[in-house]
């Protein structure tokens, strides 16, 4: 086992999942990758290990209170 794999194990990345979603549970985007997170988790891990994982593109806007600014969020 090389090291890529230690880093993608199934374990690592399901206690990184429960590191991440705390304090943003309330989010419906997060509670509802949650309310699937073994699956999440597996489909990560086999996509990451056959290498064809993407990050989708990020979303783009302007932002004006209290000063203007622009966000990109995914």
């Amino acid at each position: 086992m090389n090291e890529y794999d230690l880093i993608i194990s199934f374990l690592k990345l399901y206690k990184s999942l429960q590191n991440v979603k705390r304090g943003v549970t309330w989010k419906d985007s997060v509670a509802l990758y949650t309310a699937n997170g073994l699956k999440n988790t597996y489909k990560l891990r086999q996509d990451l290990l056959k290498g064809v994982y993407s990050i989708l593109p990020y979303f783009t806007f302007k932002v004006t209170d209290p000063k203007e600014r622009e966000v990109m969020a995914t």
